[in-house]
């Protein structure tokens, strides 16, 4: 039973989120199966972690960050927690929700341990 559940958890994985350098100092954000994060909450930060700005991707998944200076960090994040950080000058990152993968497997071994562990004082 518990490695079915480990199997299942590992393919109920969190889209990563990529970023893409795009001509005319924009970036797009897209899932890992390229669909894009549209209209997700976008935070510009420069290079000593200040915020400088908040704003929201289009329907492409595309900020254009062009109207600030001194960029150097753009995080996006969509409303279902998907999270990604682009870092100006890069041509493309990737970010996968690894916490919460190990978060879910360590919550289901928890819960099988509980009921392995129940049945065994049943008996």
């Amino acid at each position: 039973m518990i490695p079915l559940i480990l199997l299942q958890a590992t393919t109920a994985d969190a889209h990563g989120v990529r970023a893409e350098s795009v001509p005319a100092n924009k970036v797009r954000f897209s899932y890992d199966d390229g669909s894009p994060l549209t209209r997700s909450q976008v935070t510009v930060y420069d290079v000593t972690g200040k915020e400088i700005a908040k704003g929201t991707a289009d329907t492409s998944g595309v900020f254009d960050y062009s109207a600030y200076k001194d960029v150097a960090t753009i995080v996006v994040e969509d409303v279902f927690g998907h999270r990604g950080e682009y870092n100006v000058g890069e041509k493309a990152s990737q970010h996968t929700n690894l916490g919460v993968i190990v978060g879910v497997v360590v919550a289901l071994l928890a819960v099988a341990a509980v009921f392995h562990f129940g049945n065994k004082r049943r008996r």
